[in-house]
């Protein structure tokens, strides 16, 4: 009579809830190509990530170390910078991965 799925229960005779996951580690089915760094990311989109990141978090310390208006513009253009990298690093990945 009852239509919701049935839920895996950590109870001591329930031996599905106790098999081991998988979730959220690296294997080799993540890496098919030399390309791919891991989670189907590539080597354009870890290069923005990286150096977008680096920048960003370049520009926030130095705002922490001096907390005036000029550092917090820069700090906010650091962020936008790095979304651009990110953005531009997820579409050249795409773009390449399609074509292999």
């Amino acid at each position: 009579m009852n239509d919701a799925p049935e839920l895996a229960l950590a109870h001591p005779l329930n031996t599905r809830a106790h098999r081991p996951s998988t979730h959220g580690t690296l294997t080799h089915r993540h890496l098919s190509s030399p390309r791919q760094l891991g989670f189907g990311a590539g080597v354009p989109y870890a290069l923005g990530a990286g150096v977008g990141g680096a920048v960003f978090l370049w520009k926030s310390i130095a705002l922490y170390r001096t907390p005036t208006k000029k550092a917090a513009m820069a700090n906010f253009m650091a962020s936008l910078a790095q979304l651009a990298l990110l953005i531009l690093g997820a579409l050249a990945d795409g773009a390449i991965g399609s074509q292999s």
